[in-house]
C-alpha cells in the first residue's frame, strides 16, 4: 500500500468541534456587548431626561407629564423617599429631545423627580428600574 498524505477522520472532527466552539463564544459575546450597549443607552437617555426636566421644572415651575401613571415598583428598586404619585413624561413637551431608546414608557415621581422606566430593563437577570444611586432619608 502506497502511504497517502491527507487528513484524517479524527484530525476533521477535531476541527470541526474547535470550531463549533469559537463559534458559540463568539455568538454569546456579541450577545452579551449587546445588552451591555442597551443598557449603556437607557443610562444614557434617563441623564438626558434628568437634564431636560430639571430645566423644564426650572423654567415653568411644573414638571412635563402627561398623566397620572398607575406604577407599581419593588421597594427594593424605589427612591424611599418617593411619594405615591407617579406620571407618565411627556416626551413632547421637553423639545427637541432625541433618546437612543423609544421603546420604553419614561415615569416620574413627583415628590422626589426620579425618573423610572416603567417596564424595567433586565442587566444579568435582575430587572432594573431606574439609573443605580444611593439616596438619604429625608429628616
Amino acid at each position: 500500500m502506497k502511504n497517502e498524505k491527507g487528513i484524517t477522520l479524527t484530525v476533521l472532527a477535531t476541527t470541526v468541534a474547535i470550531m463549533i466552539v469559537l463559534l458559540a463564544t463568539i455568538v454569546l459575546n456579541i450577545n452579551h456587548i449587546r445588552k451591555n450597549e442597551m443598557v449603556d443607552k437607557l443610562y444614557y437617555d434617563l441623564e438626558i431626561l434628568k437634564n431636560k426636566i430639571n430645566i423644564y421644572y426650572w423654567k415653568y415651575g411644573q414638571l412635563p407629564v402627561k398623566s397620572l401613571y398607575n406604577f407599581s415598583i419593588p421597594d427594593g428598586y424605589r427612591n424611599p423617599n418617593d411619594d405615591n404619585n407617579y406620571y407618565e413624561i411627556d416626551l413632547n413637551a421637553l423639545g427637541n429631545l432625541t433618546l437612543q431608546t423609544d421603546e420604553f414608557t419614561f415615569v416620574i415621581n413627583e415628590a422626589t423627580h426620579t425618573i423610572y422606566i416603567a417596564e424595567g430593563f433586565e442587566i444579568n437577570g435582575e430587572t432594573h428600574y431606574r439609573l443605580p444611586e444611593e439616596y438619604s432619608n429625608i429628616q
